[in-house]
């Protein structure tokens, strides 16, 4: 009691007294003791293997002890055995006497434990941090089993017979996360959290009254000796921690409410945008969160899975994307919607606004500037394509995404690198789109899920419902060579660029061609890069470019020892060493090489994915160039990248080979039907 006043006092800057007693209090549901004793450097770190040896074990949570009722007389007597004036003996089971008298679900309140059904009328999966008396009770009852495979305790039965077996274990339903086959999770709302309170003693065994107030990580009771002033700040400070709980709540604990959405609409869906399964579930994940992150490999579709979920919405919709895929995002609209009619903002806005608006991140304060002068528009969808670009939330950008998202219904988020360096950085991308984990401040949001292994585990787990993400191994099991030509968007200066050389009357049209495709794979190396490195850790990639400066941009930006490269320079023993470290190096992972140099003649197969950072002047080239990696012993799908920049001489480009390739089908066609004709005539000339 008096170390708590003294605490308060502190805080008040009043007058502080001191006491040796570490007993804080207790906490019985019928089942369980929580326990709360003072830290003391000299004492807990011998006292805790003693809680320990009791069954208790430590609540992370609300940092108290959790153990077994039946143990709790035993650690109280050999607490006091081991230092009988910290842990004086009469003090603790009075305490102990209150917190049986005023039994409370405390520890099913802090934890919020989850029951899952994952199929319809399968087993219920009962998950809750470790705790011993739980788990003792659920080893007696023939109805349960622990399941290693889901980490999870499946309990068979009817939904109100596992809540009521549960109940009888003091884990009332109401503090259960609970979650049935086809129906989204529903938590009912408790009266706040549940948190540790300070139990005193005084001289005539009268418990003083209860205030919840944290007073540097204790909480006081509320003492009549005090002023009304002191009161009113004591209030204060009351009413601002219960705001603070009920956001921490909801932070960590609280399921995300999903909205509902007619399977029909799925379908409908799919057949209308030509949806690949896995593509359904990334649309069905969207339109039933307002926040939301696709974070699937590189390839499977983010874009298309987007512009499918927006497209069943009525209203405007922004996108907002790195610069250089602003043409393709507009290319993938009109793929799924013909008649849609795409804008991208450039330094004005229309009249009207239209269904269909994208902008670069770059851009993005002259829009919102555009917004506020002359504009009211709100998003049904802001969607925030490559989100790992807003990682640091002091960065323009990263704000300027904060204000646009202000203005949106819904938040979806779209990167294939979904896990960052560090967990604040993950924070970021869960306030951009409302979630509300993002809604503490970084500090919290920080120590409760960065200090440990099992910490960053439960990040994982907190943002399951969040984000989805399948890996390309896990949703396409067709082998075969797959071409992809993204758009990429050149900036306006580098577009100027283009047109100097290009409209300067000195030069003849070789060497326009020349400059022209040196140009290319300089807009092109960064988005390639970038890329690259979306791609999973351990997927192996050819780089085809023309030109040696190339070659040597991509060696200096990529780590040391994790690229090779081949220009037609080496000698064939360099050669032969640098495509055996790629095949056999795990730690090697890109080829970079001059397409002349490597285009034919080498096995690498290590590779399941080429990009191309110049097209080759004849089909057969690039061919060829692809079937480095697509080869006898090739088990896996290879994905071909060969971005095009619109509006230059990389379409005139793509157009000829276009064509050289239909006069080359046209050519073997016919040499294949004539060869039919010729063996049906010698066949009956035999005859």
């Amino acid at each position: 009691m008096a170390v708590a006043l003294d605490e308060m006092r502190a805080r008040l800057q009043l007058p502080t007294a001191k006491s040796a007693s570490l007993w804080r209090g207790m906490y019985s549901d019928g089942q369980r003791l929580g326990l709360w004793v003072a830290y003391d450097k000299f004492t807990t770190p011998v006292s805790k293997e003693v809680i320990k040896k009791h069954g208790f074990v430590w609540l992370v949570e609300k940092k108290i002890w959790c153990g077994p009722l039946n143990k709790a007389r035993a650690a109280i007597d050999a607490l006091h055995d081991g230092w009988p004036d910290q842990h004086p003996v009469d003090k603790g089971f009075i305490i102990l006497d209150k917190a049986l008298h005023q039994p409370e679900p405390f520890w099913a309140m802090a934890v919020r434990p989850r029951l899952e059904q994952k199929r319809e009328n399968g087993p219920w999966l009962f998950s809750f941090p470790y705790e011993p008396t739980t788990i003792d009770a659920l080893k007696r009852s023939r109805h349960a089993q622990w399941n290693a495979a889901v980490g999870a305790w499946s309990i068979m039965g009817e939904k109100a017979d596992v809540l009521a077996f549960l109940d009888d274990i003091a884990i009332p339903a109401r503090y259960i996360a609970v979650h049935e086959f086809g129906e989204p999770f529903q938590l009912t709302p408790a009266t706040g959290g549940w948190t540790p309170y300070l139990v005193g003693v005084d001289e005539d065994d009268v418990e003083t009254e209860r205030v919840k107030l944290e007073v540097d990580g204790a909480e006081i009771p509320m003492e009549s000796s005090l002023t009304d002033e002191e009161k009113a700040k004591l209030k204060a400070m009351e009413a601002a921690k219960a705001k603070r709980e009920e956001a921490i709540q909801r932070a960590f604990y609280e399921p995300m409410a999903l909205l509902p959405v007619d399977e029909s609409v799925i379908e409908d869906l799919a057949v209308r945008c030509s949806l690949m399964p896995h593509q359904n579930d990334g649309v069905r994940h969207f339109l039933t969160r307002t926040c939301a992150l696709n974070g699937d490999d590189m390839g499977l579709g983010k874009t298309r899975q987007t512009v499918s979920a927006a497209s069943h919405l009525p209203g405007g919709k922004v996108i907002v994307c790195p610069a250089s895929l602003k043409d393709n995002w507009a290319r993938e609209i009109l793929m799924v919607l013909p008649d849609a009619e795409p804008f991208i903002f450039e330094n004005a806005l229309p009249d009207t606004q239209p269904e269909w608006l994208i902008v670069n991140y770059e851009r993005l304060n002259a829009l919102l500037a555009a917004l506020d002068v002359n504009h009211d528009w709100k998003f049904v969808v802001a969607a925030f394509d490559e989100a790992h670009y807003l990682k640091e939330p002091s960065a323009q950008r990263t704000q300027a995404s904060f204000d646009l998202a202000q203005r949106a219904e819904r938040k979806w988020l779209l990167t294939a690198t979904p896990m960052l360096n560090k967990p604040e950085e993950t924070w970021t991308l869960l306030r951009l789109s409302g979630h509300p984990a993002g809604d503490i401040d970084l500090t919290e949001f920080s120590g409760h899920f960065a200090k440990s292994r099992n910490d960053r585990k439960g990040l994982g787990d907190r943002i399951s419902e969040w984000m989805i993400r399948r890996l390309k191994d896990d949703v396409l099991t067709l082998e075969g060579k797959y071409r992809q030509e993204p758009l990429l968007s050149a900036s306006d200066q580098q577009m100027t660029e283009y047109y100097e050389f290009m409209d300067d009357d000195t030069l003849i049209p070789l060497q326009k061609i020349n400059l022209a495709r040196q140009w290319l794979e300089q807009v092109k190396r960064g988005p390639i890069l970038e890329m690259m490195n979306d791609l999973q850790p351990d997927a192996k990639a050819i780089i085809f470019c023309n030109f040696e400066a190339t070659v040597e941009w991509f060696m200096g930006q990529l780590p040391k020892g994790s690229a090779v490269r081949l220009t037609g320079k080496e000698s064939r023993k360099k050669r032969d060493a640098a495509v055996q470290t790629f095949q056999t190096d795990p730690s090697c992972r890109w080829f970079v090489a001059n397409i002349k140099a490597a285009g034919v003649g080498l096995n690498l197969t290590a590779a399941t994915y080429v990009f191309f950072v110049s097209r080759p002047w004849t089909p057969a080239d690039q061919t060829q160039a692809e079937d480095r990696a697509y080869r006898i012993g090739q088990n896996r799908r290879v994905e071909i990248y060969i971005p095009t920049i619109p509006d230059t001489i990389d379409e005139q480009i793509k157009a000829l080979l276009q064509s050289k390739q239909e006069i080359t089908s046209d050519v073997l066609a016919g040499a294949l039907e004539a060869g039919k004709r010729k063996k049906e005539e010698e066949g009956e000339q035999v005859a």
